[in-house]
């Protein structure tokens, strides 16, 4: 299975990503597309997109809409409460400019660097001060600050100002991915989204946290109403966006993966060189794994992962199978062939009659 996670800056990206790094390992995993030049080329996305199966990145989902087929992958994306996430962003910039940094600093483009500085210099107890900063921001650095959950997840007037019907926009896209969860509800969310990727996890880790927010509170009035201009698209996406959740979880569309899932398993027909079926369950997204027997002779074990466009247009997935006989195997009339489940006792039989 093929998962893509659209990776809101500052918004539990480091925890999902490990997650899926220690389940599907390095080699299959590319984190932080928007630094790889892989990415930047048609050849190398081309690349990415056939050897790895768990994509990441600081990259607006307009851009994934453009260069990959989503069709293909399980896609969500993580919000997080406006008014933490400013918090945090603000003061993750600002720990670039502290001297024991310098390394790290060096490391970023120079209107980063340069962002860093300015931050660094703001008193964020005086009102004017942070209101200055707020209306002295460069085109740059408003992409970076101005409502940027409602950046990433737009899918036109993609580098203009952020509007109301961007928001709109952005919460048609939480509509059509296949999940999204809320930092606030990451124990739940989080362990739903990769249980419908096919992992099982016991707990959530905690990673990339900040040790200080350096004076800054998502409890300061003061400081909030002066950042007002920078969140209040963002308000209104993340308040849209948590009545969705709970109108999705209503209606099971996400659903709790922890319970057992349903899976049905189905042969069409057996000729004399191949038998071909469809298998899948009802809620998770991961490939059914089956085993083949001929008159309860283990025969091979397969993946039902195949497209097939009657299948695909009904359950929106992936999930026919074929299997050719060996050159050594020619099947006789009243052969019983066994398609199972792998690790269950889930199956369906089909007599060979020709």
């Amino acid at each position: 299975m093929k998962v893509l996670f659209v990776h809101i800056a500052k918004a539990a990206g480091s925890s999902v990503n490990k997650i899926f790094l220690d389940a599907f390992g390095y080699e299959a995993c590319a984190v932080h597309l928007e630094s790889n030049q892989e990415w930047r080329v048609a050849s190398g996305i081309e690349v990415l997109a056939k050897e790895k199966n768990y994509l990441s990145g600081h990259i607006v989902y307009r851009e994934f809409m453009d260069k990959l087929n989503l069709g293909e992958y399980f896609v969500f994306t993580f919000l997080r409460n406006p008014i933490a996430h400013v918090v945090s962003h603000l003061a993750w910039i600002k720990k670039l400019a502290e001297p024991n940094e310098i390394e790290r600093f060096k490391q970023h483009p120079e209107y980063i660097q340069s962002l860093a500085m300015k931050i660094d210099k703001v008193n964020f107890d005086d009102a004017l001060d942070v209101l200055r900063f707020v209306e002295d921001l460069s085109a740059q650095e408003r992409n970076l600050l101005d409502n940027p959950q409602v950046r990433y997840l737009r899918q036109s007037n993609i580098g203009g100002l952020v509007g109301a019907a961007d928001v709109d926009s952005s919460l048609k896209t939480l509509a059509e991915i296949d999940d999204f969860g809320l930092v606030e509800c990451i124990d739940v969310d989080l362990a739903r989204i990769v249980r419908a990727t096919g992992i099982n996890i016991t707990s959530v880790p905690k990673e990339n946290v900040l040790s200080s927010k350096y004076g800054l509170s998502s409890l300061n009035d003061v400081l909030i109403n002066s950042l007002y201009e920078l969140i209040r698209h963002d308000m209104s996406l993340y308040e849209r966006a948590s009545a969705l959740r709970e109108e999705l979880i209503a209606s099971e569309r996400l659903k709790d993966f922890s319970l057992p899932d349903q899976v049905v398993v189905h042969i069409d027909a057996v000729n004399k060189s191949l038998l071909h079926g469809w298998a899948r369950y009802e809620r998770s997204k991961v490939p059914v794994i089956l085993d083949i027997f001929v008159n309860a002779v283990f025969l091979d074990k397969i993946t039902a992962s195949g497209y097939r466009v009657d299948l695909y247009e009904k359950f929106s997935k992936n999930c026919a199978f074929v299997y050719k006989f060996d050159g050594d195997f020619k099947p006789s009339k009243g052969d019983v062939f066994t398609v199972r489940v792998a690790n269950t006792e889930i199956k369906t039989v089909k007599i060979f009659s020709s």
